[in-house]
């Protein structure tokens, strides 16, 4: 999906292309808009606050957050995988 979106939007100086692990990224200045589209849904219960920190700290002051999300239960998930 990440090389559809680029190959879409192709050479634009405004937009912004990165993929990271969300979880040891941070971010090398701030930007107007931050988007992600199904994966809060991904976030363990127990890394969430350690997650919007780090998104908090990525968008400028009066920024914006933007997320779609499936909707999973990520609780379910990382009871499971605690038991696996």
């Amino acid at each position: 999906m990440h090389d559809q979106a680029q190959h879409k939007i192709g050479e634009d100086p405004r937009v912004r292309f990165l993929q990271a692990d969300i979880f040891s990224w941070r971010a090398d200045r701030q930007y107007d808009v931050v988007f992600f589209a199904n994966w809060l849904s991904h976030v363990p219960p127990s890394r969430f606050d350690s997650f919007w920190k780090t998104v908090e700290a990525a968008v400028k002051p009066g920024g914006r957050i933007f997320f779609v999300d499936e909707g999973r239960d990520a609780v379910w998930r990382q009871m499971i995988s605690e038991t696996s």
